[in-house]
């Protein structure tokens, strides 16, 4: 199937545009770092303030991914189902046929590739990526950031740090995007990749080039990273929904 139908049947208009946002920015952040000079200027604030709001978005997303249910409103998952799909409209007379959510899945034999089951609870793939990826990004900023390996990251060391996370962010976009794999480990990994790879890059950027316009253009990038992931999660999910043949005895809630 050629590139442009499948991304016309897959994405509406939001998600292509936060697709190409996504490659784009992260090939210009590329360039960037490769060929921006060195700023002369280093504020006293800089490092504290970059880290700090890297730090605040990887705890939102360790929030998001353990209680998901108090985040739903940001995905509006259940109101993508609701809307768009179908079979909602049939109306069933057996409260048994209701399908029930556990986070943000649906308690559905369609959706067993997005979950992992531990100790008989279902998680979710996806998120559990996004909190040890989290949480990793976290530990390894606070060690970063008091100094404990920064005399490691002059020169190349720095820029090897930047390349590896740039292609690790670059694999995740990709499966999250082109190959939506049915597999609970992929999806798991291609979140972890995206957390990790971010972590990476900024401690390169900060490392190498301690440019704040640069880190301050790589933040909002991450943004649109996660922004374009929430999207494609919900498009994956709808798909998937829409696809399914039970017409007439599943009704979402």
């Amino acid at each position: 199937m050629p590139l442009q139908k499948h991304l016309h049947n897959r994405f509406d208009l939001q998600s292509i545009y936060l697709i190409l946002i996504s490659f784009i920015g992260l090939f210009l952040l590329l360039t960037l770092f490769l060929w921006s000079p060195t700023t002369p200027i280093n504020y006293n604030f800089q490092k504290t303030l970059v880290l700090s709001i890297f730090l605040v978005i990887c705890l939102l997303g360790m929030f998001a991914a353990v209680y998901p249910s108090q985040c739903i409103h940001l995905f509006n998952f259940r109101k993508d189902f609701k809307n768009q799909r179908p079979q909602n409209r049939v109306k069933s007379d057996s409260q048994n046929n209701l399908v029930g959510y556990e986070g943000h899945h649906p308690d559905c034999a369609k959706f067993n590739s997005h979950v992992f089951i531990l100790n008989g609870k279902k998680h979710c793939a996806g998120c559990t990526g996004l909190f040890l990826g989290g949480l990793i990004a976290v530990i390894g900023t606070l060690i970063y950031y008091f100094g404990y390996y920064s005399g490691y990251l002059v020169g190349i060391n720095g820029q090897i740090l930047f390349l590896i996370g740039f292609f690790a962010v670059l694999f995740s976009l990709i499966q999250l995007i082109f190959i939506n794999s049915n597999h609970n480990v992929v999806k798991f990994s291609s979140n972890l990749l995206l957390v990790l790879g971010s972590f990476m890059i900024l401690i390169g950027i900060d490392a190498i080039r301690a440019n704040i316009s640069l880190e301050i253009y790589f933040l909002a990038l991450v943004l649109f990273w996660i922004l374009t992931r929430i999207r494609i999660s919900q498009n994956n999910h709808r798909m998937t929904c829409l696809e399914c043949g039970q017409t007439s005895t599943c009704r979402l809630s």
